[in-house]
C-alpha cells in the first residue's frame, strides 16, 4: 500500500471544523513533506504551514509536523495505521490526543500531470525559469527564478473547473503559499495584474 499523496481530515485545533492536508512522499520507510492547516476562523485563506518528517514500518505511520520560520504553532504528531485509502489514528497537540482519519484525496485524469516549464512572457518578464511539476497523485513541485529573487519548494495541487491551483510549502515568509494557473489547450496561463494597471501573461508548455 502506497503512501505516497494527498491526505486530509478534519481536527479539532481552534475550533471542531479546522482541516489538515498532508502531502506525503516515502523512500525507504522514510517520510518527508509538508502540511497545511487551514483554520475555519479569521481570513479565509488563512493556513498555517508545517514541514513533515516521520518513518512507515509495516502498516503503522509516525509523523510529526514541525513549525517553519515565522510559525510559532507548536508540533504536531500524528501516529496511525494505513489500510486502503484510510490513515487511523490519533494525533498529539502539545500533548492533547484525539482521534483522526485521514483520507487520500481522491484523484482521476485531470490531464494536467507532468512537466512545465515557462515558455514566453507577454509584458515586461517577472521570472527567468520556472518550472512546475504536477504529479498524479495530487502532490508537485515548483523551482521560479526571478531576476532578484528565487524560490524551490513542495507543492499540492487540485483542478477546479479550467484552472490548476497550486498550495506551495511557504517555508519562509517570501515563497507564496499558492498560485492559479489557467488551462488552456496544450498550455498553462499564469496572469499577473501589477499595481499600475500592466497586465503579464505567462505561457507554460509541457516538456514531459
Amino acid at each position: 500500500m502506497m503512501l505516497n499523496g494527498v491526505w486530509g481530515a478534519r481536527v479539532k485545533l481552534a475550533t471542531d471544523a479546522d482541516s489538515l492536508t498532508l502531502a506525503l512522499g516515502e523512500q525507504d520507510g522514510q517520510i518527508r513533506g509538508f502540511a497545511v492547516v487551514r483554520h475555519s476562523i479569521g481570513a479565509p485563506e488563512a493556513a498555517t504551514y508545517y514541514s513533515v518528517r516521520g518513518s512507515r514500518s509495516n502498516r503503522f505511520v509516525e509523523v510529526h509536523l514541525g513549525g517553519t520560520i515565522g510559525n510559532p504553532s507548536p508540533p504536531i504528531a500524528v501516529r496511525a495505521a494505513l489500510t486502503w485509502g484510510l490513515l487511523a489514528g490519533t494525533t498529539d497537540l502539545s500533548g492533547v490526543n484525539q482521534p483522526i482519519e485521514l483520507r487520500r484525496a481522491p484523484r482521476s485524469s485531470d490531464g494536467v500531470e507532468g512537466t512545465w516549464a515557462l515558455a514566453s512572457t507577454t509584458g515586461p518578464p517577472l521570472a527567468i525559469r520556472d518550472t512546475i511539476v504536477v504529479l498524479a497523485d495530487g502532490r508537485g513541485r515548483r523551482h521560479r527564478e526571478e531576476p532578484y529573487y528565487g524560490f524551490g519548494t513542495l507543492a499540492m495541487w487540485t483542478r477546479h473547473a479550467d484552472w490548476l491551483v497550486l498550495r506551495q510549502f511557504a517555508f519562509v515568509s517570501s515563497v507564496p503559499s499558492g498560485d492559479s494557473l489557467r488551462i488552456e489547450p496544450n498550455a498553462l496561463v499564469r496572469t499577473t495584474r501589477l499595481f499600475d494597471g500592466t497586465t503579464i501573461t505567462e505561457t507554460y508548455q509541457r516538456v514531459q
